[in-house]
């Protein structure tokens, strides 16, 4: 039997699971013990990452087809929160491996949101069509 590849969509996806994981637990971290002086916008940071990690983590692990929309939001997050560790490097070891862990969610939830712009660029379907003038 051959070794997966790296570029399997599976191990990709798991990959990524993985390293949300982590960044949320991490930024949860952050939140509980360092961030309590933190002004609002920072602790926004580490909430959204947070969440976003948690929602695309989710949503990978249903499989849902807007899987790569919730994974393009959480590669900026994760680029926002891993940018406010490197600039709070006095919080220490945790904010070192929180900014890490960012990164390497940054990185798997980019490679994840690959067909956005495809996804995006689609026709949308839909069910919805507006009432005509005459029936309002």
């Amino acid at each position: 039997m051959s070794a997966p590849s790296p570029t399997d969509p599976d191990q990709v996806r798991q990959r990524c699971i993985e390293n949300c994981l982590v960044t949320k637990s991490l930024c949860e971290q952050v939140l509980t013990t360092i961030a309590t002086n933190a002004d609002t916008n920072q602790r926004t940071v580490f909430e959204e990452c947070a969440q976003l990690c948690g929602m695309s983590i989710d949503f990978m692990r249903r499989d849902s087809d807007l899987h790569p929309f919730i994974c393009f939001a959480c590669t900026e997050a994760c680029r926002r929160c891993a940018q406010e560790c490197e600039r709070r490097l006095e919080g220490g070891e945790l904010l070192l491996r929180c900014g890490e862990a960012c990164r390497h969610s940054e990185m798997s939830c980019r490679a994840m949101s690959f067909k956005v712009r495809e996804l995006a660029s689609e026709p949308l379907e839909s069910t919805y069509s507006p009432p005509r003038p005459e029936e309002q």
